[in-house]
């Protein structure tokens, strides 16, 4: 068999190098698009200095006391401490006395900071929004709230407690807030937070939840 190239004899390696050269670019071009469409998704949306400080509050904002809570969607002890009723008590007890302020510090569970996300996502459609919002993810049993790994499941609970599901839904396709999420959980981060559920009573930390009632006397009485 005659084995000779089937190319020109004075141009042996021009087929090849064309081969190479141009699967090299494209090889190249590939990559840097790759490059290009990972780091879109995985970098967070700009979001504005006043909206990552943006929060929802209960009670007058010069209330004389403040609470403060950090805690996360997926913490089963925060959903059972939401769900005893604890800080409604206070609230109701103390009135305009008081205010109450949430700040979620997702837990390392795979969709917690989702439900934070979602819970933001809330947030831009009013103080009454998110406050519904928060209390319908705290009212799911542990189970249920396991269950809500993707994004359908919370554009059907705020479709079914009244916000607009919709814009819910392309927040959350967006990632519109994931740096808001990562902003409240590095703010936990610097200042030591220790886990959550954690209550602050006018910058005072609590160890446990059922001192609320205890650290609002005492921060009334300290304020008049």
């Amino acid at each position: 068999m005659d084995n000779s190239p089937i190319y020109p004899a004075n141009k042996p390696f021009a087929p090849r190098f064309n081969l190479y050269f141009f699967g090299g670019i494209g090889l190249l071009v590939a990559i840097f698009f790759g490059i290009i469409a990972y780091t879109s998704l995985d970098t967070a949306p700009e979001v504005s200095d006043a909206r990552l400080e943006k929060e929802a509050v209960r009670g007058p904002k010069d209330a004389k006391v403040r609470i403060v809570e950090y805690g996360a969607y997926g913490c089963v002890i925060c959903r059972r401490t939401h769900q005893s009723g604890i800080v409604e008590d206070v609230l109701e007890l103390y009135g305009d006395q008081v205010s109450f302020t949430f700040r979620n510090y997702p837990i390392r569970v795979k969709h917690d900071p989702l439900a934070a996300e979602a819970a933001q996502c809330a947030l831009d459609q009013g103080d009454s929004a998110f406050w519904t919002f928060h209390n319908a993810l705290y009212a799911l049993s542990n189970a249920d709230f396991r269950s809500y790994t993707e994004i359908a499941p919370y554009v059907t609970l705020a479709e079914e407690n009244g916000l607009d599901a919709d814009a819910l839904e392309n927040c959350l396709d967006n990632a519109t807030h994931k740096r808001t999420v990562e902003h409240w959980d590095e703010y936990g981060d610097s200042i030591n937070l220790p886990g959550v559920p954690t209550f602050f009573v006018n910058g005072r930390r609590l160890n446990n939840p059922s001192e609320l009632e205890t650290a609002i006397s005492e921060a009334l009485a300290e304020a008049n």
